[in-house]
């Protein structure tokens, strides 16, 4: 079974948010871990959490890790740390989701005061 309402939670605090889609420029249709993506391609299989998003983010969280951001609608997802870039501790935005192209990245904008919660550090 998928555990999907893990409470071990890590870490807990709040962020900014923002997207970016596979055709970005500068992306060449793999994560910095190699995962292949594409327009079609936006999330990763995990044995513990299921089908869930990729994110990128800063260098202190190894590839691998879970985060679950829960938005100020009240909706939560979760997401592997799969890639990196222009993102992370200090920066303007904390991490990256992917999503199904640039352009929809532009659509969705950027999830301001988003809580984030660091469920497993690594693989």
């Amino acid at each position: 079974a998928i555990d999907t309402t893990n409470n071990n939670v890590l870490e807990t605090y709040q962020a900014a948010i923002s997207y970016y889609g596979p055709d970005c420029n500068g992306c060449s249709g793999r994560t910095a871990s190699g995962y292949q993506i594409s327009r079609n391609k936006t999330t990763y299989y995990d044995s513990t959490y299921g089908n869930i998003r990729i994110v990128a983010g800063d260098y202190k969280y190894p590839f691998g890790t879970i985060i679950r951001f829960t938005y100020q609608t009240g909706q939560s997802e979760l997401a592997i740390l799969l890639d990196r870039g222009g993102v992370g501790i200090g920066k303007k935005y904390q991490f990256d989701l992917l999503v199904s192209s640039e352009a929809e990245s532009y659509k969705r904008g950027v999830s301001l005061n988003t809580k984030v919660e660091i469920l497993r550090t690594g693989y």
